[in-house]
């Protein structure tokens, strides 16, 4: 009777290995998989986590992959973007956007146009405010104003009538 129950115990403890075995190679497999389909930029970062060894990386790796971000540089994040990352040792720092990609463009409209500071700080009021940019005659619609800052590069919004 012992003999059998031994066995039995022997027999259970075996399949919960090999259970705990494959779910470690399903989950190593599929990170490895999920990195392969990585566009090559974020697969150079991954190979660089993977050679640390660390899954904080990897983590971090996948998220800026996820969100299009790109790594922060020794410089500050661009205008319109702010530095972000997760919170651990070997997690890289990436750029994401504060605004979205309307007040982007406009940003991006400043540069353009080489607007000053004050072209920037107007796109921080418009999206601050929820405000659209006014046409290119400076016209808004009905039962909107057009505005602006008081400076040269400023861009022109429309805000509710009051």
């Amino acid at each position: 009777m012992k003999k059998k129950i031994f066995k039995i115990i022997l027999i259970v403890v075996i399949v919960i290995i090999i259970l705990i075995a494959g779910l470690l190679s399903y989950i190593f497999f599929k990170r490895e998989y999920e990195i392969s389909k990585l566009p090559d930029y974020y697969k150079e970062l991954a190979k660089k986590c993977k050679e640390k060894g660390d899954g904080c990386c990897l983590a971090s790796v996948e998220i800026m992959a996820k969100g299009s971000y790109k790594l922060k540089t020794e410089n500050e994040c661009s205008v319109g973007f702010k530095a972000n990352g997760l919170e651990c040792i070997n997690s890289y720092t990436w750029c994401e956007p504060i605004w979205s990609d309307y007040y982007l463009g406009l940003a991006e409209k400043c540069r353009e146009k080489h607007g000053g500071p004050c072209c920037i700080e107007s796109v921080n009021f418009m999206e601050k405010n929820g405000y659209k940019l006014a046409d290119e005659t400076g016209k808004c619609p009905e039962g909107f104003n057009a505005n602006g800052l008081l400076c040269v590069d400023t861009l022109t919004w429309c805000e509710p009538v009051r």
